[in-house]
């Protein structure tokens, strides 16, 4: 049986609920350690730079990605169901978007650069059978 908190906050993600699904990772990050508490906070933080991009806070949400990058650093490739090196190239790609609409080069955010998220359930997830 797989974690519900860990499913419910990839539910909330994908329905655009970046509040509720940082919440929800939030109670797992408590309890963790390791690279899955370094995930966890990269997810959150990736919550946060969504909520911020919404507000077009775009000083913020290039260091909230920074700083989720920076808590990748410390994960494998492929964690918990998650493809993290894919999930690091598009939080790249996504920080670029925000760093050319902080420096004035683009106008509108490309909503379409917003990190997907596709948890794998064929792979290890908490409380998952090994």
């Amino acid at each position: 049986m797989h974690d519900p908190r860990y499913r419910e906050g990839f539910r909330l993600y994908r329905d655009g609920r970046y509040w509720d699904s940082h919440e929800a990772w939030e109670e797992l990050w408590r309890e963790a350690a390791g690279p899955p508490r370094h995930l966890l906070q990269a997810l959150i933080q990736l919550d946060a730079a969504l909520i911020h991009t919404r507000r077009s806070h775009w000083s913020g949400v290039a260091n909230l990605l920074a700083r989720a990058l920076a808590h990748l650093d410390h994960c494998p490739d492929q964690l918990w169901g998650l493809d993290l090196a894919a999930l690091r190239a598009a939080l790249h790609r996504y920080r670029e978007e925000i760093l050319a609409l902080k420096e004035g080069r683009r106008r509108d955010f490309d909503w379409s650069l917003a990190p997907r998220l596709e948890l794998r359930l064929d792979r290890e997830i908490p409380g998952g059978q090994e």
